[in-house]
């Protein structure tokens, strides 16, 4: 009769290593299948706000936006950027900016601006927990400048271009967010 000898053990079970082999190919399956990654969910839920809130304003159909997301009042949650381009949504002095904070399945419009223009920033420098942001305030014929905005614990100056938005007095150090050459690089609201 033979003897069979136990197997010597490796501390680790038959069963961890099944399921460590289960969460691997698991991985695998996800990657390969091209589950979408969280700028993918964000650009697919901001696209349905946006198209909701912009829903019957002349000029939408045929508009434009760019967005960046980015941590404003350090809550490790991404706000959103959005400026606006096209007819309806942009005067002689610039276009429609929001700032939109994540809600439980959409977004909550945090302040909506008007004639902004890029470059959009973000500044070093915060107000009432909120980083600044700078934006371009140029046409109606002014001389262009850079306009800051500080949050005011409840919203952003509404116009960049009237107080309490304030022209910027010195170079601050900061992150353009939003920068474009063309309008045809942006993302268009409704798929033409």
């Amino acid at each position: 009769m033979s003897s069979i000898s136990p197997r010597p053990s490796s501390g680790v079970s038959r069963i961890d290593r099944a399921r460590r082999l289960l969460h691997v190919s698991f991985a695998v399956l996800l990657v390969a299948c091209g589950v979408p990654s969280q700028e993918d969910i964000t650009s697919e839920s901001l696209i349905a706000f946006l198209q909701e809130e912009y829903e019957g304003v002349p000029g939408a159909d045929h508009a434009v936006y760019f967005h960046s997301l980015v941590d404003l009042n350090g809550d490790d949650e991404d706000e959103v950027l959005v400026l606006m381009l096209g007819p309806g949504l942009c005067g002689s002095g610039g276009c429609n900016m929001m700032i939109l904070e994540k809600a439980i399945e959409s977004y909550r419009i945090v302040t909506e601006t008007t004639i902004t223009n890029q470059p959009i920033q973000v500044l070093e420098p915060s107000s009432n927990g909120w980083r600044d942001l700078a934006v371009t305030v140029r046409g109606g014929g002014i001389t262009a400048y850079e306009a800051v905005l500080r949050f005011d614990g409840t919203s952003y100056p509404r116009n960049p271009s009237a107080p309490p938005a304030e022209p910027l007095a010195e170079a601050v150090s900061g992150e353009v967010v939003i920068d474009f050459s063309s309008p045809e690089e942006g993302t268009p609201l409704y798929s033409p």
